[in-house]
């Protein structure tokens, strides 16, 4: 990837970063699917308890897991996920969808607190149409798709992002919440 595109791809994820921020504490757990080969955003996440989730172990992410195929249910249990440009390069998307939606389901009552239950949020990044094509790219979203999907997985948006390349949606951020 060049300069100019990950400078364009890190300022838009950024500004939804600090977005979803807001929803997060201190020492929360943060999983972050799918590390990126040349963006890092473990700086972003001091003070938290960060971790990347990858399917490539030449990557070398803190768990080596296959999201779309595996069950994420061994890992403990996240405050919050980042999904960013990763459901367009799996072979099936909708069943990784699926296995972020039973991790931030099933742990609900381990994060019970006593007197109030713990809010479990998920950023996801998708890249659209306008976005030059990666070779690893299977598919591509629409922010119908995304309504639709999210919906169906019980995940409330509490904001949303579309960012433009000459008039053409490229990229679409939601930060939402598991219901």
């Amino acid at each position: 990837m060049s300069t100019t595109k990950q400078s364009v791809e890190r300022t838009m994820f950024h500004i939804c970063l600090e977005k979803f921020k807001k929803y997060l504490k201190k020492d929360d757990v943060v999983y972050d699917i799918g590390k990126s080969e040349t963006l890092d955003y473990k700086d972003d996440f001091e003070g938290y308890k960060y971790s990347t989730i990858d399917r490539d172990e030449g990557r070398n992410p803190d768990y080596v897991i296959d999201a779309e195929t595996d069950r994420l249910l061994t890992l403990p249990p996240p405050h919050a996920l980042i999904l960013n440009g990763v459901a367009e390069q799996c072979d099936n998307p909708i069943k990784l969808m699926e296995n972020i939606s039973e991790l931030m389901s099933e742990r609900m009552s381990e994060l019970m607190s006593e007197l109030m239950p713990v809010k479990r949020y998920v950023l996801f990044g998708v890249i659209s149409v306008g976005f030059p094509l990666y070779e690893r790219d299977y598919f591509r979203f629409t922010p119908n798709g995304m309504y639709r999907l999210l919906e169906r997985l019980k995940f409330k948006i509490l904001e949303e992002n579309f960012c433009y390349r000459n008039k053409i949606l490229s990229y679409m951020y939601f930060i939402t919440e598991k219901k």
